[in-house]
């Protein structure tokens, strides 16, 4: 039986630089697990997410940089975007915030807003449906 997801992950050819996005603009909790890892580990409510390390990848190359650049709602295969939950009275104060952070917002619902990481990995807010938890 599955009993949840354990934890999202991305790589990133710089896990410090990333984790200060989501630590200082997000606002996620900075964890340790294990503190000779080259990840970090970022705690987002019962939620985790790791930032990997892939400079030592063989599928990466500073040449060769994966691409997410395409517009936001542009669906193609494999992940798409990772969407945070918010209390619903937060909304107004979660779009000043990002917006204030220079943090452009690319596309928005009555219950979310969709912007980018500084490594362009698709990220949103929302309030709806509230069914995690």
């Amino acid at each position: 039986m599955i009993l949840g997801i354990n934890h999202m992950a991305i790589a990133s050819p710089d896990p410090q630089a990333l984790a200060r996005f989501y630590t200082e603009i997000l606002q996620l909790e900075r964890i340790v697990l294990d503190p000779d890892a080259a990840s970090v580990w970022l705690r987002a409510g019962t939620s985790i997410l790791m930032i990997e390390d892939l400079s030592g990848s063989s599928r990466f190359t500073p040449a060769h940089p994966v691409n997410m650049a395409t517009k936001y709602h542009d669906r193609q295969p494999g992940f798409h975007a990772l969407i945070f939950a918010i209390e619903v009275d937060t909304f107004k104060s979660w779009k000043k915030r990002i917006e204030s952070a220079g943090v452009q917002i690319e596309a928005h619902s009555a219950y979310s807003l969709y912007f980018r990481d500084p490594e362009k990995n698709r990220i949103g807010l929302s309030t709806y449906p509230q069914l995690a938890g």
